[in-house]
């Protein structure tokens, strides 16, 4: 049987499972589970929190026109 980790409020998980579904959790959750889990769960929280950190600073937004027509 795997070993289960604490992972925040939502109860005892398996590592893989954990890694597996990391998307589905908001950054809001990410920094509650980092606050209150095993350090296993903390560690994979914080590596997926800096990686959506830094593509939101490479770009992500899209410059749009000013103006009507595209037009300053």
């Amino acid at each position: 049987m795997a070993k289960l980790y604490k992972v925040g409020d939502y109860g005892m998980m398996k590592l893989g499972d954990f890694s597996s579904n990391i998307g589905q959790y908001t950054n809001g959750n990410l920094r509650s589970i980092i606050e209150d889990s095993d350090p296993e769960v903390i560690e994979i929280a914080i590596d997926e929190l800096t990686r959506r950190m830094n593509e939101r600073k490479k770009g992500g937004l899209i410059d749009k026109p000013l103006g009507s027509g595209g037009e300053e």
